[in-house]
Parts: C-alpha cells; structure tokens; sequence
C-alpha cells in the first residue's frame, strides 16, 4: 500500500515497504491476503480489456492480478522500495501490460485517460479525500468506475477500542460508514453502486494484531488452512459485523 496526494508522513511509507521484495509469481485468486478484492473485482469488471490505473499500488500484487487477464495496468505509488520492486516483478516474471511509476498522484499529469481506478487502503489516509475524489475523475474515461477499499467504523475491534494504536501506527486519518462512504462519492460527482461489508473479526484481527505472528504465516502458507479461516470469518461478517469495505462508483 501506498498513499498519494497529502499524506501524513511519507517516511512512514518508505519504512513500511523498506523490506518489500519482488513477487515470485502472479497472485492467484485463492490468496488469503488479496482474495477478497481479487473476488469482487472478477464479479463487477465488465468481459472486456481496460485501462486500469492502480493508485498507491505497492508491490502490484493487484496490477498484476489483473495484468494477468490481459488488461492494460498502470501503477503509481510514493514509495521507492515498492516500486523498485514492482519492476523487478515485471521483469522477472517477463510481464509486458504494467508499468509503474513512482509519484504523489495529486502532483502528477497523466497523459492517459482510464475505465477503471483502484484506491485499495489508500483513502483513510488522505487528509482532503473528497479532493482526491475529484482529481481521479479527471482520468476516468465517460462511464469510467473506481473501486475503494477502507476500514470500516463499525470493526468490532475498533468498537472496542482495540486498533487506535494500529491506526495511529499505519496512519489512518479515518474509518468509514456506508452512509459517510456514500456521501462522500455523491458528494465527488460519482455513482455509488456497491459498498458491499466485507471482513469479519478473525481476519482483521489477522491482519491488524497478528500480521507478522506465526499463525499469520502458517495461514498464509496453507491453502487448507486459509480456506477454513476463510469460511469462519465469513460467518462472524453476519453476525458481529464488517472491518471493511469494497466499494464500486462510477463517473456521473
């Protein structure tokens, strides 16, 4: 993950992705860490080759998810590491549809213009987020769609008061409802047309408390066993709650 346009400590993400190192292979849609994103996007992206702008990409575990079905990707994000180690990636993995580019999205002048722009845990981070909204739409295409994904104020854990110092330490500046989601995207000349919960207890607990832990990488590592934590957390989505949202807008 990376965080364009007035973030709150870019050293922060430098040091995050300061240990970042070229993916081995495309991510497959099992993945623990990504399933959940790389689902929702298989169900909503139209049959047919798109332009894709990936902001705050990373590693480009997405760009490449999506590369790999013959789309055209760009990535951009603020951290060096990250996107040293994209390249690598692209190259090693012989990888021609990506590019990526390292750069502030809120200071950058695109020349190309997108079907689709993904902010994938990059909007709780932006101080102004309905100017971001408004700068993306520039590069949307007519009918063009973005996708978000961002923590929700309804967490169980963050109910209970358990991830402030998380938040703090990856530097959130919010969480979302659907309803603050909603008039955010209205509000930036957008369509809502999916905010759909997503991630029960287990998994944000996994990922916020847990993320460097051995049981985190034993999940990681076994399909079996990621699969089976899977099925729970979808479980505890219904009946304590969402972490998370995916959202689907589109250009008015």
């Amino acid at each position: 993950m990376g965080v364009p346009n007035k973030i709150l400590n870019s050293s922060k993400y430098e040091a995050f992705h300061a240990q970042s190192r070229p993916l081995l292979a495309i991510p497959k849609k099992t993945n623990f860490t990504y399933h959940l994103i790389f689902d929702f996007l298989d169900r909503h992206l139209p049959n047919k080759k798109l332009k894709v702008l990936d902001i705050g990409c990373g590693v480009g575990p997405i760009s490449f998810y999506l590369a790999n079905q013959n789309h055209q990707i760009t990535g951009i994000d603020i951290a060096q590491q990250a996107i040293k180690s994209a390249n690598q990636t692209k190259r090693g993995l012989g990888i021609r549809n990506v590019k990526f580019m390292i750069g502030d999205i809120s200071q950058m002048k695109l020349t190309n213009s997108y079907d689709l722009i993904i902010l994938s845990e990059v909007i709780e981070h932006i101080v102004d987020d309905k100017l971001l909204l408004h700068q993306i739409s520039k590069y949307l295409n007519k009918n063009g769609r973005f996708i978000i994904t961002t923590p929700s104020t309804n967490a169980p854990l963050y109910k209970l008061g358990l991830l402030n110092d998380f938040d703090q330490r990856v530097g959130h500046l919010r969480r979302y409802s659907p309803s603050s989601l909603n008039k955010l995207i209205v509000e930036s000349g957008f369509k809502t047309k999916v905010i759909k919960p997503s991630e029960g207890i287990l998994r944000n607990y996994l990922f916020t408390l847990l993320l460097w832990s051995w049981p985190m990488k034993a999940i990681q590592k076994f399909s079996l066993l990621g699969n089976s934590v899977t099925l729970i957390d979808n479980i505890l989505v219904k009946l304590l709650g969402e972490s998370n949202y995916l959202v689907l807008a589109q250009k008015s």
